[in-house]
């Protein structure tokens, strides 16, 4: 095995490059709108001691996460606590590491599966996936754990239940692929499978069955709001599934086996790693079919990741630690290299854009000081505003209406992929049912100097395979912007609900 000095040397470097990832993500801030969300449930935890927001019970996003935030972020605001979550997610990573080992997995493999591009992507972010992760690492150290004669059985059981309470909580698809633990630990134990295990995983679905009861009684759903069905061709979908794969292989597997090749003697099979390798597979597939059953975010690293990453892991379960000096060295020097590289890959473009725009020296504590409430409605009675986006503090945080429209009513017209299209008839019809005074309502333009830039985003088209794209807004909803369109301005919400173009 990789001993003394040089295990000590990788786990540094796991530190190390979890660190600088993390304070570079803190400075930049790389926020998404599921980040202000989980960044508000934190602040809600804090308040009310449960998932609060908008004076209610919150559960489209499970509460394991913002929980996590909140205990690590006591009195601080919502900027810093973002700042906080991107170390929170260092420690997440580097706990991850940790477990990797306890897995009996070589050093330098352990190591290759948390410095990749993928894992400084997700970790960059304030998402909870990296507590999911972690989640399903530790679910694997349980099992293993329960199979070891040297562990306590009650220790090796609350490990277990650990895991699985937290992988519940972290995201709702978890609670599907704890049915795939069971499922695939009966496969790949078999006649060795333990009726306690059995019964731990049996248990975790009673538990994420009653969760979901208990969302549905305060909320009518059980994931906390009606997630309609998916309203994307196939062939989007198809085209979107084949892409995140094609880069998660280059991502995450291409790097994670260079350094395999290189470190590793042989390979023995093992139970544990044929079930991780199912549960992976399993992973990729429950995403696959709740995405063509339901709309939410295309397919993506974010969300296909996290399978990928159990197959690494399978892989390297059954690896056997190549003893020779010079292959560990090289391999060493090659997993310092990634680190160099999935630094690069997850912020060199953002570095670069930032520079080009006069930010990169700009912390964000103080990009969002000068961002929030700088909306000026011009009317000082004004009770709400349409905009066609929320303007965005710099290019890697997400614009938040609460922060920059302050206390105003505000109305974003929805756009597809990310959304079901919105036309202009359903927008119209949720602005006026909203009851709102139109005479104290404007159409936000302050922030697009000319139509070209205007058209950058009304205009905006995605892919919907290699060689067709879709408008992301209704067609008559942006002619009806374009219509009323002025510069650097504030127009009556009612010359775009009528159609009659402002006076100027």
């Amino acid at each position: 095995m990789f001993k003394g000095s040089n295990t000590a040397f990788v786990f540094a470097l796991v530190v190390i490059v979890h660190v600088a990832n993390a304070a570079i993500s803190s400075w930049f801030g790389y926020l998404s709108p599921d980040s202000w969300a989980y960044l508000r449930l934190a602040k809600g935890f804090q308040a009310h001691l449960y998932p609060t927001l908008d004076h209610g019970y919150f559960a489209v996003f499970p509460f394991g996460y913002p929980f996590l935030l909140a205990l690590t972020s006591p009195g601080l605001d919502l900027v810093h606590t973002a700042i906080a979550s991107k170390f929170v997610n260092a420690l997440l990573w580097i706990s991850t590491y940790l477990f990797l080992r306890r897995l009996r997995i070589p050093a330098l493999l352990a190591a290759a599966l948390v410095i990749t591009p993928f894992s400084f992507t997700i970790s960059a972010m304030t998402w909870s996936e990296n507590l999911m992760i972690f989640a399903l690492v530790l679910t694997l150290a349980g099992i293993d754990a329960m199979h070891r004669a040297e562990e306590h059985p009650t220790r090796a059981w609350l490990l277990l239940a650990t895991a699985l309470v937290i992988g519940i909580s972290s995201r709702y698809v978890f609670g599907f692929v704890a049915a795939s633990f069971l499922v695939a630990y009966l496969i790949a134990f078999r006649a060795r499978a333990r009726r306690d295990v059995v019964l731990i995983l049996l248990l975790s679905g009673v538990l994420f069955a009653l969760y979901l009861g208990v969302n549905t009684w305060l909320t009518g759903h059980s994931t906390g709001m009606d997630r309609g069905p998916s309203t994307d061709p196939l062939g989007y979908q198809a085209f979107t599934f084949a892409s995140a794969n094609m880069q998660l292989v280059f991502w995450a597997m291409l790097p994670f086996a260079f350094v395999a090749l290189i470190a590793t003697r042989d390979w023995q099979p093992r139970p544990l790693a044929l079930m991780t390798g199912l549960v992976g597979m399993a992973y990729i597939a429950i995403i696959a079919i709740l995405r063509l059953r339901n709309h939410f975010d295309p397919f993506d690293q974010r969300l296909l990741g996290p399978g990928w990453l159990m197959l690494a892991i399978a892989i390297a379960l059954t690896a056997r630690e190549n003893t020779g000096v010079t292959r560990q060295r090289i391999a060493a020097a090659a997993l310092l290299l990634m680190g160099l590289w999935a630094t690069y890959s997850a912020h060199g473009e953002d570095a670069i854009d930032l520079a080009n725009r006069g930010q990169l020296r700009t912390s964000l504590v103080a990009t969002m000081k000068s961002y929030a409430q700088a909306f000026t409605p011009g009317d000082d009675d004004a009770e709400a505003v349409i905009t066609v986006e929320t303007p965005w503090p710099r290019p890697t945080v997400h614009g938040d209406n609460r922060l920059y429209y302050g206390d105003l009513d505000v109305f974003e017209p929805l756009s597809a992929p990310l959304s079901p299209r919105e036309t202009f008839d359903a927008f119209s019809t949720r602005v006026r049912s909203s009851k709102i005074d139109l005479t104290h309502c404007v159409v936000d333009f302050s922030h697009f100097a000319s139509d070209d830039e205007l058209s950058d985003v009304l205009d905006d088209v995605y892919p919907t395979s290699l060689t067709t794209e879709q408008a992301s807004f209704d067609r008559i909803l942006a002619e009806r912007f374009h219509r009323i369109f002025r510069a650097r301005s504030v127009v009556p919400c009612a010359s775009f609900l009528d159609g009659t173009p402002p006076s100027r």
